[in-house]
Order: C-alpha cells, then sequence, then structure tokens
C-alpha cells in the first residue's frame, strides 16, 4: 500500500488523487472502460535516446546575462513560498450549468477527411446528426482545440529560447509564418507530446488512471523527452524510482521546483473527455496537473483553462465570467487576479516576456485567455505568439488549445496542416473525436 495526495493508503493500482465533496452525480460510481482500445499511434519511438537538457527550465531558475533569475512567489505564504494542493479543486456546491451545443452544420475544410471507408463516413456523419448523437459543431471545436494546440507548440518551437522580440526579429528578419520541421525521429516537442499521451491514455481506459499517465508519460522521457521541462523530469524522475505519481509531484515541489507552465500546456484532453462533467473536469484537470506540478498556481492553472476550454466547446465565446464565477474563493489570488485583468487588458501589457518569469503559469493563462477574448482570428494570434518572447511554444500551444476551441478546425491554415503533416493531422483529429464521443456515454 502506497501513501495517497491526503496521506490516506491507497492501492498502487489506482493512483487516484485526493477525494474532494463532489456533487450526488460526481459520487456515483464511476463506469471505467477498462477493454481499452488501440492507441492512436502518433508518438512513433524515437531513433536515440535524447534528453533536452538544453531546454529552457519552464520557469525555473535560470541564468541569462549572468545573473540568477526567480519566478515570483505567492503572497504571504510562510514559512513555505509554495502551497501545495490539499484537496482537488471543487465547484463549492454552485450549480454548472449543462450547456446544450449549439445548432448547425459542421464546417469541416477539405483538407482534413474523416477516417474510415467511404460508407463508414456516410453512417458516421448520420449517426452524429441524429437525434442523441453529438453535435458536429462540437467535434469540429474539438478536433481545432487538440490541432490548435499541436500546432501552436510546433510553430513556437524555434523561437522559444531567444528570449526577446527583438531577438526574435534577428534572428528571423521575415517573421515567423510556417512550421518548422521537427527531428528525425522525435514528430513532437514536449508540449504537444504530453497532451496527446494524456489524451491516448484518457481514450483508451476510458478514464483517468495517473499511473498509467504517469508510466507513459515517464517512457516519452526515456525514449525522446525533447523539450522536457525540468520540474516535469524531476517529477517523472521520482516515478521511476517507485514512487506513486502524486507523491512525486509533491516531492518534486519540496525539492523547489517552481510554479511553471508544464501542466496547463497539456491538459487540454481532460476538457475534451469531461467537457459534459464540470465536477469532474475539475477534478481531473488538477490530478493530471499534481502528478508533476503539486503547486497550487498549477492545479488552479489547470482547472482554470479546461473550464475555458469547455465553455468554448459549448459555443460561449465570453467565458472569461462562468471561469471567474467557479473559480472565486478557492483558486489562488494570483491567478484570479490574473484572469480578471483580461477583459479590459490591452494587448501590450500582457505578460509575453517578462525577464526572470519566462514559463510562469500564471501569465501563461492569462496571455491565453486574452487571446481567446480579444484576438479575431487564431493564425494571427500565434504568429504574434511566437514572435513575442518568452516562452513561446508553451503560450503558443494554450492560446492555441482555446483558440481552436473558440473556432473549430476551420479556422486553421492549410499549410499549417501541410507542414504538420496530413497523417499526423488526422490521428489529432481522431483522437480529439475519440474522446469526446467517448465523453457522450461516460460520466
Amino acid at each position: 500500500m502506497a501513501s495517497h495526495p491526503t496521506g490516506q493508503p491507497t492501492d498502487r493500482r489506482g493512483a487516484r488523487g485526493p477525494a474532494p465533496r463532489l456533487s450526488a452525480a460526481a459520487r456515483a460510481p464511476r463506469r471505467a472502460d477498462r477493454a481499452g482500445g488501440r492507441g492512436a499511434e502518433l508518438l512513433r519511438p524515437a531513433r536515440h535516446q535524447h534528453h533536452s537538457h538544453g531546454h529552457h527550465d519552464r520557469g525555473e531558475p535560470r541564468h541569462a546575462g549572468g545573473g540568477a533569475l526567480q519566478l515570483p512567489r505567492p503572497e504571504g505564504r510562510s514559512p513555505h513560498p509554495h502551497r501545495v494542493l490539499s484537496a482537488v479543486p471543487q465547484l463549492h456546491h454552485r450549480r454548472v450549468q449543462q450547456r446544450a451545443p449549439l445548432p448547425g452544420p459542421a464546417r469541416r475544410p477539405g483538407g482534413i477527411r474523416t477516417a474510415g471507408r467511404p460508407a463508414q463516413r456516410g453512417r458516421r456523419a448520420r449517426l452524429l446528426t441524429a437525434p442523441g448523437g453529438v453535435d458536429p459543431q462540437l467535434l469540429t471545436r474539438a478536433r481545432g482545440a487538440l490541432l490548435g494546440l499541436v500546432i501552436g507548440n510546433q510553430l513556437g518551437v524555434p523561437t522559444e529560447r531567444l528570449g526577446t522580440a527583438a531577438a526574435i526579429r534577428n534572428a528571423f528578419p521575415q517573421g515567423v509564418r510556417d512550421l518548422a520541421r521537427p527531428p528525425e525521429g522525435s514528430p513532437f516537442d514536449d508540449d504537444a507530446a504530453l497532451a496527446l499521451l494524456l489524451a491516448d491514455s484518457l481514450a483508451e481506459r476510458g478514464d483517468f488512471d495517473a499511473n498509467d499517465v504517469a508510466q507513459r508519460w515517464l517512457n516519452w522521457m526515456k525514449q525522446d523527452g525533447r523539450g522536457i521541462g525540468l520540474t516535469t523530469q524531476r517529477a517523472l524522475r521520482f516515478v521511476e524510482r517507485g514512487m506513486e505519481p502524486f507523491e512525486a509531484g509533491r516531492a518534486a515541489l519540496a525539492a523547489g521546483m517552481a510554479a511553471s507552465n508544464g501542466s496547463v500546456m497539456r491538459c487540454l484532453p481532460v476538457a475534451l473527455r469531461y467537457h459534459a462533467n464540470a465536477d469532474r473536469l475539475v477534478r481531473v484537470s488538477a490530478q493530471q496537473a499534481a502528478i508533476t506540478h503539486a503547486d497550487e498556481r498549477c492545479t488552479w492553472g489547470s482547472v482554470a483553462v479546461n473550464l475555458a476550454a469547455r465553455e468554448l466547446l459549448h459555443g460561449n465565446r465570453h467565458f472569461v465570467e462562468d471561469v471567474l464565477h467557479h473559480l472565486e474563493g478557492a483558486a489562488p489570488r494570483p491567478l484570479l487576479e490574473a484572469i480578471q485583468r483580461v477583459p479590459w487588458e490591452q494587448e501590450r501589457d500582457l505578460p509575453v516576456a517578462v525577464q526572470g518569469e519566462y514559463g510562469y503559469v500564471v501569465h501563461c493563462v492569462e496571455i491565453a485567455f486574452w487571446c481567446a477574448l480579444h484576438r479575431p482570428a487564431l493564425e494571427e494570434a500565434l504568429i504574434f505568439l511566437a514572435e513575442a518572447g518568452g516562452d513561446t511554444d508553451t503560450n503558443a500551444a494554450v492560446a492555441g488549445a482555446l483558440l481552436g476551441a473558440r473556432d473549430g478546425e476551420a479556422c486553421l491554415p492549410p499549410r499549417w496542416l501541410d507542414q504538420l503533416g496530413r497523417a499526423s493531422a488526422r490521428g489529432v483529429s481522431e483522437l480529439a473525436e475519440r474522446l469526446i464521443t467517448g465523453a457522450s456515454g461516460r460520466p
């Protein structure tokens, strides 16, 4: 028997997170589908073993110009500067509105095809529009969200270590307009890789399994690990030594890991899987974060991003107020204040490249919310973030997820889908569909 985040013993096979007081529906027995299924196979085994220690530290202290740079610490948190999430976030008995999907035809760009034979595609279309089927607009938004995350990440990778907008302009005088080709044998950077592995686990297992997710992440780190941050790496090393997933996250925090954005860059699949169950979405969003990022700003940051994605998936473009309604009185003050600024904040005031705070999770959430609320088009938003400096790849990944959830796959430039690879794009789209269709029939 191993130790649970609350200190209670738990069976190692489950590795469940803290058990909050949930609604009656959420307290019903969970029906996790253990039958499994064939994975999306998006992450091909690497042809080499490589740990990218040269990648920036996802918010950890780093040296630039000889000075050690530190992320901001929470206010009034003595003696320890961080606070571990002692219980999984809950919605404080607020009534959660289950929004009905908006009517209307699906918009599918010609470049993305539904998998299967023609007869199967026709049958799928009839099922999706039949009473009780999955709304086509929900599907196109889900595909747009996961593709937006992957594309945003890949667009921002070449500039993530350059620091400032001026340095990026010097390195890319023509601007950043296209996706860079990934290294041979390493199709995805850590943002996309960890998100897709989480998505695959949710789709195959039918519910969240912390041990399964942690093991997938660990295997990827040992086989590839491109771009992995120090916080994630430290926690997964603890898992490798036999620690339970949530214990590993707490150990990484105790070792001095800062409130970096590694949990929010990968959290979107939880919103796709649990978009119909807000209580479960909140719980699992925090749990996936706590495996590596136990700081409450990271756990609640993941909750905030997924609540926003849920609202956007269901057609609510004015999502900030709803997210704040769920977070007030529970989430840490720096995160609440950052989200409260979003409706009136000007672009020039966004904390995209604050020296010493690259990769800070609160800044990442604020930037993504601002883009999803104010930017009219995904393409211009992601180009802006790729050229703005700071943690370009993760800022663009999280913003791309929310913008894709808002506008659907039709907002993605065809050239980016070509540069990603049509096979990869189809695989990501199908994985998003599996999460959404699984959510329609599960708790």
